[in-house]
């Protein structure tokens, strides 16, 4: 789950990332495009959940809805992911990997892929396939690598989540697909 600390490290690296916003009483949905909601409570666990709503969901959770009010509510926008995965990186290797879903048999994966270059090993020879996210995730790949780097010198473990996909309107109709990066940690 994306939590605040991510959010806020993969800004700093200029990453583009799911818009999640805190839900008030004064908050503006868009009303052309479905939404996923989260409930946390003051754990930050979240206790529920509503996914491929409208922005009419905003009246019935102040008006309709008892929540209580240690409840923060989180929304952003639904989107239809046609490929999803992680990047590792530490020392010596950068593993890309990824799921490739055909949208008409969702959630069915259709193909999975794995990259692995070997680190300062200038024989890395790899023929990205033709698709068009690729070209997205090896630049910002180049930029996370330029960021992360003295994380890697001191033997850490570097990973992220993304996915690429495309927002999903009231009318089911999908704006352009995109990358949005949504996990990022750090480990020894």
């Amino acid at each position: 789950m994306i939590n605040a600390k991510d959010l806020r490290m993969m800004k700093e690296l200029g990453l583009p990332t799911i818009l999640m916003k805190e839900m008030s009483r004064d908050s503006i949905l868009d009303k052309n495009i479905l939404y996923t909601i989260n409930y946390f409570n003051n754990q930050n666990i979240c206790v529920d959940m509503n996914i491929g709503v409208s922005a009419d969901i905003q009246e019935l959770i102040y008006s309709v809805f008892k929540i209580p009010p240690n409840i923060k509510i989180i929304y952003y926008p639904l989107s239809r992911t046609t490929v999803n995965g992680n990047i590792d990186i530490s020392r010596d290797l950068i593993c890309i990997h990824g799921h490739v879903y055909h949208l008409q048999l969702l959630p069915h994966i259709k193909s999975t892929f794995n990259i692995i270059l070997k680190r300062g090993n200038p024989t890395n020879l790899f023929v990205f396939p033709q698709i068009d996210f690729f070209n997205d995730l090896i630049r910002y790949l180049g930029r996370i690598l330029c960021n992360v780097k003295a994380f890697i010198e001191i033997g850490k473990h570097v990973s992220l989540e993304w996915s690429y996909g495309s927002t999903i309107n009231t009318d089911y109709s999908c704006n352009d697909s995109t990358i949005k990066f949504y996990d990022f940690n750090v480990t020894d």
